[in-house]
């Protein structure tokens, strides 16, 4: 039907074909679970249950900053 548009040369049949197609296309079905933002993934939760050594640097810097921090004078 388009090519028949095309060959008729007129631009009104072409773009009202445009038209009808984007109709339909706006009335077809949608997944619903295709508009979903947060995707369930099947990752383990094991590592929230254990303590890792950048953990473990992060506190200890953090304490050694706040040490750092009361021992010097502001004054």
């Amino acid at each position: 039907m388009r090519q028949a548009a095309l060959a008729e040369g007129s631009t009104g049949n072409l773009l009202w074909l445009s038209v009808a197609e984007r109709a339909r296309s706006r009335r077809r079905w949608r997944d619903p679970g295709r508009d979903e933002f947060f995707v369930p993934t099947p990752e383990s939760l094991k590592w929230l249950d254990s303590v890792t050594l950048p953990m473990i640097l992060t506190a200890a810097a953090v304490a050694l900053f706040t040490k750092l921090l009361i021992t010097i004078p502001l004054y």
